[in-house]
């Protein structure tokens, strides 16, 4: 404990609480209610959530709103009926420095200056860090010292440690792996597969802060998870108060959704930024795991704004994954130009189905098989051809290079393409729009340079390709081509 003093009398107060309000609950009487979300699935298999029905008695027991400041109708137990309680209450009002733990700040950081108000907050916050102990290990079906000490401290470092640990957790939004519980990345960044408790406790409400859907939000099975993060938690209320994503490490969380989407050229992206505690909780809400929602972003292909969470469920197959950490490990420490082709792959899936995709997706294989000073579309063609030739046609490689530069030339010169131009012919015959080829061979040219024998630079291409040639002497070269070479 970091207080020993105040921990005796919260675990003394939460005892006297719990023994009254399981002598209430014996009368059979009425009894305040958890008001959870309902977990669904929609036709094509994602989480659906909708709210508890108002006045339903359906939920679990809520011991702790069996108390209040007074008695009224639905509050059978006053905080001064309970000795311990008021004993509590009055040690924190005798030090400011834990009262002012639960008091309303003002934006400028400072304290309400009201007296009154600070006496109810003060009275509420002590009481409540008491009943919610009480009230976790009523959810919990534990009881005993050590385990009550357990909440108390998890609570007791939310108010009083100078940091604190904790998780970054990032629901990929309508995306589904094949994997059982856990997808190991790297040493503290995996992929998680949601369970129904972690779902219920992520639920996303309607906001009119968020430009994301709740339904879109909600559609996520498999969690990006970070740990290791350290929460600043001095003063205790500038964390509270945090707003924005700062020092959260997302672009971990977006190196791994560009090694998914190189991998498997799956629709790959989130909204919800969540923060799962370890060993701490401001709160709980009955048996469900401590999480804050950070907020959301839209780092997800706007098509999903389009229903997106009534897309069937079909999972990335895991054969494909199997050198995600490798791939993942590679990218983390590549050359500057491979990280900016990865980051490029990414920006053209946000809007797919725009011309200026296909910007973004050559400026990425430019990164790659580009180099300063040096533009021209044939000799990056070749040398994307030479990069992916162990498991491509050359030409056919060389030929959608060329398309793809066709098309991404008339968009950057402000010229509407021809249809020639937009929907490139395929050898098998068919067609496939030049934006989506583009972001195929970028693609593509990422998995090759982030292989574990890649690594390769415009330079070495341009060395494997004269290798190629096979030189001869110039007297042999002369006599093949029938002249004297005399």
């Amino acid at each position: 404990m970091l207080n020993e003093e105040l921990g005796a009398k919260v675990l003394s107060a939460a005892k006297a609480s719990k023994a009254l309000a399981l002598d209430y609950a014996a009368t059979g009487k009425w009894m305040p209610r958890e008001r959870l979300p309902k977990l669904g699935t929609y036709q094509g298999g994602w989480p659906s959530f909708s709210p508890p029905t108002i006045g339903s008695d359906d939920g679990p027991r809520k011991l702790d709103d069996l108390f209040g400041l007074e008695r009224d109708s639905l509050i059978p137990f006053a905080y001064n009926d309970v000795p311990e309680l008021v004993e509590l209450l009055n040690y924190v009002q005798d030090h400011p420095d834990i009262a002012d733990l639960f008091q309303f700040w003002m934006p400028d950081g400072s304290l309400n200056p009201r007296q009154d108000l600070r006496e109810v907050m003060t009275r509420i916050g002590a009481a409540g860090l008491a009943t919610s102990v009480m009230a976790r290990a009523d959810a919990l079906g534990i009881g005993s010292d050590a385990e009550l000490t357990q909440l108390y401290e998890e609570r007791e470092a939310a108010l009083l440690a100078p940091s604190l640990a904790a998780e970054l957790v990032v629901p990929l939004t309508v995306v589904d792996i094949e994997f059982e519980e856990r997808l190991p990345i790297s040493e503290h960044v995996w992929i998680e597969r949601m369970q129904d408790k972690l779902q219920i406790a992520r639920a996303p409400v309607d906001s009119l802060i968020y430009a994301v859907p709740s339904p879109l939000a909600g559609a996520a099975v498999v969690a990006v998870v970070v740990s290791g993060l350290t929460l600043e938690n001095s003063p205790h209320q500038k964390r509270q108060m945090r707003t924005g994503f700062d020092k959260l490490p997302l672009d971990v969380v977006d190196d791994v959704c560009a090694v998914l989407r190189i991998l498997s050229n799956a629709q790959i992206g989130y909204s919800q930024v969540l923060i799962r505690p370890a060993g701490w909780a401001d709160d709980w809400k009955h048996d469900l795991p401590a999480l804050e929602e950070v907020g959301r972003v839209r780092r997800y292909s706007s098509a999903l704004d389009r229903f997106g969470w009534l897309r069937k469920r079909v999972p990335i197959p895991a054969r494909g994954l199997d050198d995600l950490s490798g791939v993942y490990t590679r990218l983390r420490s590549a050359a500057p130009r491979v990280k900016l082709a990865a980051k490029r792959l990414s920006e053209s899936a946000v809007e797919p189905d725009e011309p200026d995709s296909a910007v973004d997706a050559c400026i990425g294989i430019e990164a790659l098989v580009g180099e300063e000073h040096d533009e021209l579309v044939h000799r990056m063609a070749l040398r994307a051809a030479t990069a992916l030739a162990p498991n491509s046609n050359p030409q056919a490689i060389y030929k959608a290079v060329k398309s793809a530069y066709d098309y991404r030339s008339a968009i950057v010169h402000g010229t509407q393409p021809s249809k020639k131009k937009e929907d490139v012919p395929l050898p098998g015959g068919g067609t496939v729009p030049a934006r989506t080829l583009a972001r195929v061979l970028l693609s593509a040219l990422l998995r090759s340079v982030l292989a574990p024998d890649g690594g390769w630079t415009p330079a070495t291409l341009d060395a494997r390709l004269l290798a190629s040639l096979e030189l001869r002497p110039l007297g042999e070269t002369a006599a093949a081509d029938g002249l004297d070479p005399s």
